[in-house]
């Protein structure tokens, strides 16, 4: 699922208006606005475009831990709490963002209080959404996870790709294929793709029954 907020997006729009240090930038894809293990210098707020936020491990496997796309922000937490960066934050497509100085966003937050509302909800919305992915990943067959993801992305503007959809599930691309394989010969997708075959309709009961039945 490709995360938003427009209503921080709309609040630090507003500050941009009276402020020339909060700059915007372009991003081409597969660009890297943050990378894993080094310093952070800005925070970034995304006005256009989508990105994903992944951890690469010590055996250079890539866990991502969501999509990013409107009004998403990104290196709050290491200025926050001044450390390097956790993760790293990649252009999936052209990014447009707004960047704004660690000092000067720190200054923020000690006089804008709308805004420090607005990151507290981000934060808290961030930590139930990573509990409820946790919760389905660990209760439900894998099947059910794989077609969950495709489902929720079914209506987004990004074309998941597998290794993406492998990375999102802590899996291989091996063990994807398999699940796909059994999905497609299944007809619930199309063959040789991850684009549903059946209806979302069709879907949202498949899925219904796997929530209340298993």
């Amino acid at each position: 699922m490709i995360r938003y907020n427009q209503e921080l997006l709309k609040c630090v729009s507003e500050i941009a208006k009276k402020s020339n240090i909060i700059t915007e930038k372009q991003i081409k894809a597969q660009a890297k606005i943050l990378v894993q293990n080094e310093a952070v210098s800005y925070i970034y707020i995304i006005k256009e475009g989508i990105a994903k936020c992944y951890i690469t491990e010590s055996n250079g496997k890539d866990y991502i831990l969501e999509f990013m796309g409107s009004g998403e922000i990104v290196g709050e937490l290491e200025i926050l709490h001044n450390t390097k960066s956790l993760t790293n934050i990649e252009a999936i497509s052209n990014l447009q963002v707004l960047r704004i100085h660690r000092d000067y966003f720190l200054e923020m937050l000690q006089q804008n209080w709308q805004l420090n509302l607005l990151i507290l909800k981000e934060l808290a919305q961030r930590l139930a959404q990573t509990s409820s992915r946790a919760s389905y990943q660990q209760n439900y067959p894998l099947e059910y996870s794989i077609l969950k993801i495709i489902y929720l992305f079914s209506n987004q503007p990004l074309q998941l790709s597998k290794k993406d959809l492998a990375d999102y599930l802590g899996i291989t691309v091996r063990s994807l294929n398999r699940t796909l394989l059994a999905l497609q010969q299944k007809g619930i997708l199309h063959t040789d793709s991850i684009e549903l075959k059946k209806t979302q309709n069709e879907i949202s009961q498949m899925l219904f029954q796997y929530e209340n039945f298993s």
